[in-house]
């Protein structure tokens, strides 16, 4: 399987916008980014983070130590490559610092 992480991606279509979980108590602000599955994309952009994995071995990518900084405006295209009857699974947080 292979993951992949791009910056600046081009696409000519979102695909299907996905919810995000607000984990902020209190004043539940609203989150400033979207997520969609499937997008028409015609250009990967930079690639940040290229990884292969070999199947039943997980793997937890932590940028806790080492965290990328996003500005607004920009976009980031995560795909995952499983080959045959794998299954891949990813998920990701942020945090959002309030202006």
């Amino acid at each position: 399987m292979r993951f992949r992480i791009t910056q600046g991606p081009t696409t000519t279509a979102d695909g299907t916008a996905q919810s995000i979980l607000n984990r902020r108590m209190g004043k539940g602000q609203t989150n400033e980014a979207v997520l969609y599955y499937g997008p028409t994309v015609t250009g990967e952009g930079t690639v940040v983070y290229d990884f292969w994995i070999v199947a039943g071995a997980p793997v937890i990518l932590d940028l806790t130590n080492s965290p990328w900084v996003m500005d607004p405006g920009n976009s980031i295209l995560v795909t995952v490559a499983a080959g045959g009857a794998n299954n891949a699974s990813f998920g990701m947080e942020w945090d959002e610092e309030p202006r």
